[in-house]
């Protein structure tokens, strides 16, 4: 199965967002210029529906080749890689040999396409001469294949040459935002926390009013333990709470609680004012988010604002 870390290679037309069917067979129920128009919004905007792109785009490919026009082409290229996704092989060989045919199979485009359907077959060594080939021969810059390398280095499983494959890429593209994202990830997975606390912190300099980052990058530091590490985690979580005030936020409204939590009883912060301030705040807000949106599993509510008691006492 092909990593889900890669970037859209497609060129689109603009036009407005249509509703998507809730499941993939639904699809029947449209008519030929909804799975267009479908299809179009799925490359315009960043959304990974693998299952439904591929039965939208066989059915346009088989039955309607002819009224698509040029944009056949980038339906042929947008079903190869849905059919990578969802396991059809077969279909992707096809979509392939269309595309070789009509643009030969020297561009760089088609190449990397034929390379992740090695990837997908899991022939990772050939697949990695042929990304090797694009940067080294052809385009040295070439976004995708760089970022197909670290997929294939996640794939075998190699965490190290990911991260270093990721590095040598960052040389390049500095302000690459899902690449710096990505690298934090596998640090986290070696509880490398100090330098994914790094990535986050370059994340936030160049997103500073996303509240996701702040507060994985407030998760990292509370990770690290000691007291500095803990205050600035708090700052953090607050900060994310700041910017996104709301049930979907539900993890920063626990991790500054818990930080609070953490300051009284390990470091002698229980008679600080602000840090009792903030507690007292953050557990408000907690019940009251509990309170509105806790219409079931009610049974389980009384025993988690009891512990809450206990702890912020």
């Amino acid at each position: 199965v092909l990593s889900v870390y890669f970037f859209s290679l497609f060129a689109t037309m603009k036009h407005e967002p249509i509703v998507h069917p809730k499941y993939p067979h639904e699809y029947k129920k449209l008519t030929f210029n909804e799975m267009r128009r479908l299809l179009q919004d799925i490359r315009q905007n960043p959304v990974r529906k693998p299952a439904l792109v591929y039965f939208c785009g066989m059915e346009l490919l088989q039955n309607h080749a002819g009224a698509l026009g040029d944009e056949i082409w980038s339906i042929y290229e947008q079903v190869l890689i849905a059919a990578l996704d969802v396991n059809q092989i077969a279909d992707a060989e096809f979509c392939w040999v269309k595309l070789s045919d009509r643009f030969s199979k020297e561009s760089q485009r088609v190449q990397r396409l034929k390379a992740m359907i090695l990837e997908a077959e899991g022939n990772y060594d050939l697949a990695e001469e042929v990304y090797k080939d694009i940067l080294e021969e052809t385009n040295k810059c070439d976004i995708h294949s760089h970022k197909r390398r670290v997929a294939i280095a996640k794939a075998r499983g190699n965490r190290a040459d990911a991260i270093g494959k990721l590095e040598e890429f960052l040389k390049l593209y500095q302000t690459d935002e899902e690449a710096w994202h990505e690298l934090a990830c596998l640090h986290l997975d070696g509880c490398e926390y100090s330098k994914a606390c790094y990535c986050y912190e370059e994340l936030i300099l160049h997103d500073p009013n996303n509240w996701m980052f702040m507060l994985k990058y407030a998760e990292c530091l509370y990770s690290l333990g000691e007291k500095k590490h803990m205050l600035e985690a708090r700052k953090y979580y607050a900060q994310s709470i700041c910017l996104h005030d709301s049930v979907r936020n539900l993890r920063s409204y626990y991790g500054l609680w818990i930080c609070c939590i953490m300051l009284a009883t390990q470091y002698n912060m229980k008679d600080n004012a602000e840090n009792k301030d903030l507690l007292k705040w953050v557990v408000s807000k907690l019940r009251g988010l509990y309170t509105t949106h806790c219409s079931e599993g009610q049974a389980a509510k009384p025993l988690l604002m009891l512990k809450m008691n206990q702890l912020s006492e």
